[in-house]
């Protein structure tokens, strides 16, 4: 409000999502590991230093690790470790790859809502993510990372892959498309 020049007061946040569906736990026990992450080529959403982490990441467990980015890109395999670049996707295809995968791995220096935190729990996700974003009033994340240290990131990266359980991720920001909703229709 200050940016704006506007009294706090004039200003709602009203945060909506569309909950795809319940969190299911995923086996961890499975004969593949995914990550996701659904990015951008943008400075600020630090793919290279994710890239150089998973690449330089080792496993205890021996089972085929992907990581899927939203970029474009030349697929790469080294080892037990696959990079997958899939390009744009639909809504729907970014769902399914959720529901396929065990971890949101957001590494970013900045975001606004990071809508992606939200959608990604509420399809069967668990997220580990930058320190920097604030997130204290969206989620509660499963493991955080210093987003500036290849070593932070790779070591959450490892932490996920070669323990047997998980803290589950939660959401805590509310859904409030109904409050969005009875303020237009009040002022309409």
């Amino acid at each position: 409000s200050n940016k704006l020049d506007s009294k706090g007061n004039r200003i709602l946040v009203l945060p909506f999502f569309e909950k795809k569906q319940s969190f299911e736990e995923k086996e961890l026990k499975a004969n593949s590991f995914n990550f996701i992450y659904p990015t951008a080529k943008s400075t600020h959403k630090n793919n290279e230093k994710l890239i150089r982490a998973f690449i330089s990441a080792q496993f205890t467990k021996t089972i085929k690790i992907n990581l899927f980015l939203t970029i474009q890109g030349n697929n790469l395999k080294l080892d037990n470790k696959e990079i997958h670049y899939l390009g744009k996707l639909s809504s729907n295809e970014l769902i399914s790859l959720y529901k396929k995968s065990q971890i949101l791995v957001y590494p970013s220096f900045k975001e606004s809502l990071g809508l992606p935190l939200v959608e990604s729990i509420a399809n069967g996700c668990n997220v580990i993510c930058s320190k920097s974003l604030n997130i204290d009033e969206i989620i509660q994340p499963t493991d955080t990372f210093n987003p500036r240290s290849v070593t932070s990131i790779k070591n959450s990266i490892e932490k996920v892959v070669n323990l047997d359980t998980l803290n589950n991720s939660k959401i805590i920001i509310k859904d409030k498309i109904n409050k969005l909703i009875e303020i237009i229709y009040e002022n309409v």
